[in-house]
């Protein structure tokens, strides 16, 4: 007979910002939460707001890596991670303030009524401490999709920098 018994831990993490450690080819080629953000950047009308919770993948990253290490203390939880709700408007404010010169995002406004994901908790039982700040989240994504543009127009693949 073989028995096999584990405790499954599961991190959901909402949309994911930050920057990729994976080569892009093109703007058209990112994930579905960089596809959004990048649309609040430079497109005209703003995505419709479908769920507003935003994590930097330096914190998913981080919390996988600790649930890992902490398995028996820790085993058979489940944990949203989502450092703040944010429309698209306010997505469009950050890049705004911070790329006005280079990018020229959405004025549209957008009203942010959707639930809350509370996550917290999660800081607490794996000892993260505090999330990365969404406006981080959304300078080093749009930064470097910025870089992925520019190699695309010169014909050539992005490879990001070792984080």
């Amino acid at each position: 007979s073989q028995n096999c018994t584990f405790a499954l831990s599961t991190i959901l993490p909402t949309y994911l910002g930050g920057p990729s450690i994976l080569p892009i080819k093109d703007t058209k080629s990112i994930s579905l939460s960089q596809g959004l953000l990048w649309r609040a950047a430079t497109e005209e009308k703003l995505p419709p707001l479908d769920f507003p919770g935003w994590v930097h993948v330096g914190d998913v990253a981080k919390a996988h890596i600790v649930a890992l290490e902490k398995e028996g203390e820790v085993s058979g939880k489940r944990w949203i991670l989502s450092e703040k709700n944010a429309s698209f408007e306010k997505i469009a404010d950050i890049v705004r303030a911070n790329f006005g010169g280079v990018l020229n995002p959405s004025k549209e406004t957008q009203r942010e009524e959707t639930w809350t994901a509370t996550s917290s908790e999660v800081l607490v039982e794996l000892g993260l401490g505090s999330y990365i700040p969404l406006e981080r989240t959304v300078i080093e994504t749009v930064k470097q999709l910025l870089e992925v543009e520019a190699a695309a127009k010169a014909k050539a693949r992005f490879v990001p920098a070792k984080l």
